[in-house]
Parts: C-alpha cells; structure tokens; sequence
C-alpha cells in the first residue's frame, strides 16, 4: 500500500453457503482521512447479491471566529463506483442506477416520485 493509506479484508461464508465480503481503505491526505468501504454479500439461495459502497470524505469545520458548524466536503462520485455500475446491473429498490444521469419528463416524473417514496429503499 502508498504511505498514509491501510486497508482491510474480511471475508466469510455461510453454513447455507452465502457468501459475504467486506473491504475498506483508509487513506490520510491533507483534506483529512478519506475512508472507502465496499460489501459484497452474495446469498446461498437465489436471492439478489448485494453490493454496498460507502465513501466518507473528512469534515470541513469553519474558520476561526464562526459559527461552529460541520458538514462534508463535496466529492466526485467515485472512481470505484463508476467502474462498478459499468459491468454490474444496480438498482435501488427499482430504480436502475447508472453512471449518468437521465433527464425525465412528463409521465416519468411520476415514475421517480414512486421510486422516492419506495419504503424498500
């Protein structure tokens, strides 16, 4: 691994031969520690695999003198997970998620607001 980053693997398979992978990076950087996490579960029956990313980027904190205040610092969206969403079918509940976004009108609109208020999601 490059200096200031460490990385942790760990797997597992189930007694009903699941499957279940977690792998996370953390990487310390003059904007803060970045940490990226990805779990792959895939399930001994014929359910879905599932596929999970979370990126946590550092906190911003104000300047001297504000307001106290905390919030994240904007990122791209990451390399892993376009790479990702190119060679695997994603969805949210039934929403296909892709590596662009679609402009919807119309009837569609309503579509998206199903989507949204999907309480699988």
């Amino acid at each position: 691994m490059a200096e200031g980053v460490d990385g942790t693997m760990l797997e597992t398979t189930g007694q009903d031969g699941s499957y279940a992978l977690r792998v996370r990076i953390t990487e310390q950087q003059d904007t803060g520690t970045w940490t990226t996490q990805l779990t792959a579960r895939i399930p001994g029956d014929d359910a879905p695999a599932l596929l999970w990313l979370d990126v946590v980027n550092p906190e911003v904190l104000a300047p001297e003198g504000e307001e106290p205040r905390q919030r994240r610092q904007w990122t791209a969206t990451p390399r892993l997970a376009r790479g990702l969403l190119t060679v695997l079918p994603a969805y949210d509940s039934t929403a296909r998620l892709d590596v662009r976004p679609r402009q919807i009108s119309g009837e569609e609109a309503h579509e998206l607001v199903d989507v949204v208020r999907d309480a699988r999601r």
